[in-house]
């Protein structure tokens, strides 16, 4: 199968703070703030391809996280669309905060719509940790729902990251991929990077990923055909 159009969601680039008042612990949510921003995925996973479109959330996950579901069930931790609770850091919100974040939330989910065709691919665009999962370079992610790639395109994706010596895992150490629901169906793939490919450890600064960026936009021109 090829698609037309590739929408690459790109949702904790930025750590960028809105209402960082609302934080009783401002100082202590600075580490966890560098620790968990996917930093320059949006840099990373960019193409001048006019048949790929990225959509970024321009603020931090903590200031709202547009990868939650509404009635999500990380709610039950305080860690929903609104985090209240990350790591012992706790969150107060005013009404019209949180009403003032819905509406960033759902400006991006509507953005991601407005993308999407019945014949295009959302790639769901992170990085993580190397801490988390050290044995995994890539994580490749899908639902098993209507959304999920067919078998052969998820391993054409792990083939073209096993054959320039990475390695992979599926769903591990994290799963699934965005899939806003539709009135059509369509295609979503996540893809992980461990962060230990192109950022220093100690400083967190961008080191060279000209190879990684090589390699996504291969794929992208393999998945379009």
């Amino acid at each position: 199968m090829e698609y037309r159009k590739i929408v690459l969601n790109i949702p904790h680039d930025s750590a960028q703070m809105l209402f960082p008042e609302a934080w009783a612990d401002k100082a202590g949510l600075a580490s966890d703030t560098i620790e968990w921003t996917d930093w320059h995925t949006a840099e990373l996973f960019h193409s001048e391809d006019s048949r790929v479109k990225a959509v970024r959330f321009p603020y931090s996950r903590f200031t709202c996280d547009v990868e939650r579901l509404i009635d999500d069930p990380m709610e039950a931790i305080g860690q929903g669309i609104l985090y209240a609770n990350f790591h012992g850091h706790h969150r107060h919100l005013t009404h019209d905060q949180e009403k003032s974040l819905m509406a960033l939330y759902f400006d991006h989910i509507n953005a991601l719509k407005a993308e999407l065709t019945s014949d295009s691919l959302i790639i769901d665009c992170h990085s993580f940790p190397s801490h988390v999962a050290p044995e995994v370079d890539i994580c490749i992610g899908y639902n098993k729902d209507w959304s999920k790639p067919t078998v052969e395109i998820i391993e054409m994706v792990g083939d073209v990251f096993t054959n320039a010596g990475y390695r992979i895992a599926y769903n591990k150490p994290y799963g699934n991929s965005i899939s806003p629901e539709m009135n059509f169906n369509y295609h979503s793939i996540m893809i992980e990077v461990n962060k230990a490919l192109y950022l220093d450890r100690d400083s967190n600064k961008k080191l060279e990923f000209q190879k990684l960026q090589s390699i996504l936009q291969s794929l992208y021109s393999s998945l379009l055909g």
